[in-house]
């Protein structure tokens, strides 16, 4: 499914105010990559072998990586979603967690948790994706509370 790349630019932004609302850091797009302190890199998914270094260990976020040929969709809340499609608002907001230093979750409630879940009401209808308090209280730990 084809994302306009003003639709992809929004969502991005989205999700670091997101996560800015409730820690005290702002974002900033910067065009400029050289003096960035986050970059987002689009690649394609066989590009897995960047994730690890020479002796398998995972190395450490501090960029945000995605896909642009799996299959993603912006979806549109109270709207009938298609479950093969992943929610690029949710997978975004994820990672923005994954680059500020969060660990995955086993709480199915939290942004973090370990795996996608779809997120969509009892009806299959689309629900924006929203920060747990244990999201927050995570994100807190690491820069303290906006004021």
């Amino acid at each position: 499914m084809n994302i306009s790349r003003e639709d992809v630019r929004n969502t991005i932004s989205k999700a670091f105010n997101t996560w800015s609302a409730v820690i005290p850091l702002n974002f900033t797009e910067n065009v400029d990559n050289q003096s960035t302190d986050i970059k987002v890199i689009f690649l394609l998914s066989d590009a897995d072998s960047l994730f690890e270094d020479r002796s398998g260990f995972v190395i450490p976020y501090e960029r945000i990586y995605l896909f642009i040929d799996s299959l993603r969709t912006i979806n549109v809340v109270g709207q009938r979603i298609d479950q093969y499609f992943t929610d690029f608002y949710y997978e975004t907001l994820y990672n923005v967690g994954k680059v500020l230093g969060l660990h995955n979750s086993r709480n199915i409630n939290s942004m973090m948790f370990t795996g996608y879940t779809a997120p969509i009401d009892s009806n299959g209808n689309y629900v924006e994706p929203k920060l747990s308090n244990e999201d927050i209280k995570e994100a807190q730990k690491i820069y303290g509370q906006r004021k």
